[in-house]
């Protein structure tokens, strides 16, 4: 890849006029960070036309993120953008859509969080609508997505993961700045991140995936207030406030 963004993509970009034309390298799974990286980054010809890098969601269950940790250390002005996630997508996921699953909701948010908390700018869904067979696709690769479309009926049902990425959407504005946050006590089935936003306001999006409601307190330190909060079984919440109010 680096001989080829750096010998031809990038080149022929600049010549037919669109040298502006942001490359993000990888593509792929984080597996491959950040030796991926650093093979373009070292390479004389392709360093300059890298952007960012683009990575997948797909096994992020099996590799760490400290592995995006490393590579902001290393390449700490080389955005990691998330490009590519889906749900279905599995031999051993016979149903590929799977209407009002929460689970994959779940699934999605606890990624979107904790890819945000491990230097993502940012976290894309491969498909924003497919058909109730997840589809069309010319390789039958069928999967999930937010929206589904029956064109039987002429309906669009709202998927759960729709709801999840929601949350991280709405309210957080382009800009905003990742902050310290936890909410407290600290356990494996509370997942959560916070940011400010360019207006000034704090928002924090907070993940409980136990199957039973939990109760946390809430504390913004640079204001010294506290409030607890019962997070619902299985929930997705998101908080907005002003710290000067």
């Amino acid at each position: 890849q680096a001989e080829w963004v750096g010998g031809y993509l990038g080149p022929a970009l600049q010549d037919a006029g669109f040298g502006s034309t942001k490359i993000y390298v990888l593509d792929d799974i984080r597996l491959v960070l950040p030796e991926w990286l650093h093979a373009l980054m070292s390479n004389n010809a392709s360093r300059g036309f890298v952007s960012g890098v683009a990575v997948h969601w797909y096994l992020d269950f099996l590799v760490p993120s400290s592995v995006l940790d490393e590579t902001h250390r290393q390449y700490p002005d080389v955005p990691i953008l998330y490009t590519e996630a889906c749900t279905g997508q599995w031999p051993w996921q016979p149903l590929k859509v799977v209407l009002g699953s929460w689970q994959r909701a779940q699934y999605y948010l606890d990624d979107v969080i904790d890819t945000l908390n491990h230097w993502s700018v940012g976290w894309i869904d491969w498909n924003l609508f497919l058909d109730t067979k997840g589809g069309p696709n010319w390789a039958n690769n069928l999967v999930d997505a937010p929206i589904i479309v029956n064109a039987g009926t002429g309906e669009a049902y709202k998927q759960p993961m729709f709801y999840a990425l929601s949350h991280v959407s709405k309210l957080l504005e382009e800009g905003s700045l990742r902050v310290a946050f936890s909410a407290a006590p600290s356990t494996s089935s509370i997942n959560s991140v916070a940011f400010l936003t360019p207006s000034g306001d704090l928002v924090a999006v907070i993940l409980n995936k136990k199957r039973s409601p939990v109760t946390v307190e809430i504390r913004d330190r640079s204001s010294s207030r506290s409030t607890l909060l019962q997070l619902p079984a299985s929930s997705f919440t998101t908080l907005y406030w002003s710290p000067a109010s």
